[in-house]
């Protein structure tokens, strides 16, 4: 790991390359925790980042995946054709306090950028409003900026239908005596529209944990209109609680849930563990160990994983639009797509299903390099910049961002990109997407930016 001389925020400590359990990981100089793996390291193989090849899991699509180029006019066609240098502009004046997301309603122009402390801030016209759209800091604020604590309000997604019901949900961990991630929903003030009501209401509850790291906690609509909540497998080393395998808890899980069909939620009727006795009807995906972001394509409607690692392999997995649910992404039986020493054993019946791409921790030649914690991001069907359709664009919280396609299963047109790597700003926490497909980059340090060509 490379070494850091300046002080990060809670959250990017405990995120980077694992966020282990307090009492297991290191920390370098004021850097990124990492967590300490059970035993010794060295008889395991690290290589440089990867394609791998699929695995199976519960889709139908038979593997071959293609993230397409696009074929408008001034889009190439060519699937590896070459992806253009990117970098930033700034979406507002001033740094914002440990931004996590940013979100935009749908029928808006305005930016929501979501704060961890318990902020969510309006940005319109590039200019930040004075008065907080919602302020939780008295249920999310209470967590430090040190120690490894990655609760807080992680992030927010409005309703589809959000412009006439005012309905939005949030991801957060509460500070009111529990440890538990939860997904609340709030809604748009009757008097003003640039302001939520007060009260939020818990719509869904990860279950008790006894750590404060691997929550998840991102949450967003699919393109079917259902609500997919990830949550991490409880924290600590080695999934020592071994959710990863195990159907009958939520942590370690992706879900799927129906906001419209009851209060507070229904379970759709193509869940893929609907009616199977001992499992969480509301999983969706299992096996991962802390998805950091994840997304929709929002032209094929494939979904994007980026799951955070714990000592050697950082991964991002992709579900095709056709997959009727149900795959296993291995954790805590593989980390990447390596047998993961000390792990459980694969569920049984299941297969596992690889990450489209891996990249190894500690390696000069990785893209990124030197991983430290995966920074999910999103394919970017944007027109600004025709020649990045079709992208997967994404980071490392090392601040190296990278992208590729993804062409017949495999990353094809992989680069960095030195303009965004270069932009002020210290630790990338997330990306966020727009109602017109442009993309956006958050820094632990408060800056926003806006991606552009370089």
């Amino acid at each position: 790991m490379r070494s850091r001389s300046i002080l990060i925020v809670g959250l990017v400590l405990a995120l980077g390359g694992g966020c282990g359990d307090p009492a297991d990981s290191a920390v370098d100089g004021g850097g990124a925790a990492r967590d300490a793996a059970s035993g010794d390291d060295a008889g395991r193989e690290v290589d440089a980042g990867s394609a791998v090849s699929d695995g199976g899991g519960a889709s139908d699509a038979g593997g071959v995946v293609d993230s397409g180029a696009g074929t408008d006019s001034g889009i190439p066609t060519a699937c590896d054709a070459p992806l253009p240098d990117l970098t930033g502009e700034r979406i507002s004046t001033g740094a914002f306090q440990e931004p996590v997301f940013l979100a935009q309603p749908p029928g808006s122009t305005d930016l929501y950028v979501v704060e961890r402390r318990g902020r969510v801030l309006i940005v319109r016209g590039g200019t930040t409003l004075g008065t907080p759209f919602l302020d939780i800091r008295s249920q999310t604020g209470g967590y430090g900026s040190a120690g490894g604590d990655e609760r807080g309000l992680l992030s927010i997604a409005f309703h589809p239908d959000y412009a006439t019901n005012g309905r939005f949900f949030l991801g957060l961990t509460p500070t009111d005596g529990r440890t538990v991630n939860l997904v609340a929903e709030g809604r748009r003030s009757a008097g003003d529209s640039d302001v939520a009501e007060a009260a939020i209401t818990t719509v869904l509850e990860s279950g008790t944990d006894s750590r404060p790291n691997h929550n998840g906690g991102f949450i967003a609509f699919g393109p079917d209109g259902y609500l997919y909540v990830g949550f991490g497998d409880g924290g600590g080393a080695n999934d020592p609680d071994r959710t990863g395998q195990n159907l009958g808890t939520l942590f370690a899980k992706i879900l799927r849930v129906d906001v419209d069909g009851a209060t507070p939620y229904a379970i759709p009727s193509t869940n893929p563990f609907r009616g199977v006795s001992g499992a969480r009807e509301e999983i969706w995906a299992y096996g991962v160990r802390n998805p950091w972001r994840f997304s929709f394509d929002r032209a094929s409607g494939d979904l994007w994983i980026a799951d955070v690692g714990q000592n050697l392999w950082e991964e991002i997995d992709m579900q095709p639009a056709s997959s009727v649910g149900g795959e296993n992404y291995g954790w805590n039986a593989f980390e990447g797509d390596h047998p993961f020493r000390g792990g459980a054993p694969l569920r049984a019946g299941s297969t596992h299903t690889a990450p489209v791409y891996e990249y190894a921790h500690e390696s000069a030649d990785t893209i990124p390099d030197n991983g430290v914690s995966v920074t999910g991001g999103y394919v970017y069907r944007g027109t600004a910049i025709p020649s990045l359709a079709g992208a997967y664009v994404f980071a490392d919280l090392n601040g190296s961002t990278a992208g590729f396609r993804l062409c017949d299963g495999a990353p094809a047109a992989l680069r960095t990109f030195d303009g965004l790597n270069a932009i002020p700003g210290r630790y990338i926490v997330s990306f966020a997407e727009d109602q017109s497909g442009q993309l956006y980059v958050l820094f632990a340090s408060g800056e926003v930016y806006r991606i552009i060509a370089a």
